[in-house]
């Protein structure tokens, strides 16, 4: 596996899409299961760091309601490293190569119920 012709095409396409007939600036671009392996999030907005990156595999992320196909425009990402994000890409890499099927959202839903206070 080439990783830098996995993330060049990724980039490739996103620039590519702007020349995209019926494309409109600001729109987000749909991507297939299948486009690409691995999500890299720059953590930026969040943390005030570029070099900061949470990592998935792409099989993991949420599907589109009305199309299932199609990848979610928001997912949800982890502040913290955890199960599913990381911030190691070689962990990503054997994550992918495992072929384990696991979900973004998983770890959302197991979240500790916080406890209610009487007003």
């Amino acid at each position: 596996m080439n990783l830098s012709a996995i993330l060049i095409g990724a980039f490739r396409r996103m620039n590519d899409a702007r020349f995209l007939p019926g494309w409109h600036f600001g729109e987000a671009q749909p991507y297939r299961f299948g486009d690409f392996d691995i999500l890299a999030v720059n953590m930026h907005p969040s943390s005030g760091d570029w070099q900061n990156f949470r990592y998935t595999v792409a099989s993991w992320l949420l599907p589109r309601g009305q199309d299932k196909s199609l990848i979610e425009i928001f997912q949800p990402v982890a502040s913290d490293p955890n199960d599913v994000w990381t911030d190691d890409l070689s962990v990503c890499l054997d994550w992918f190569i495992s072929g384990e099927n696991r979900s973004v959202l998983t770890e959302i839903l197991h979240l500790p119920k916080s406890k209610t206070r009487a007003i």
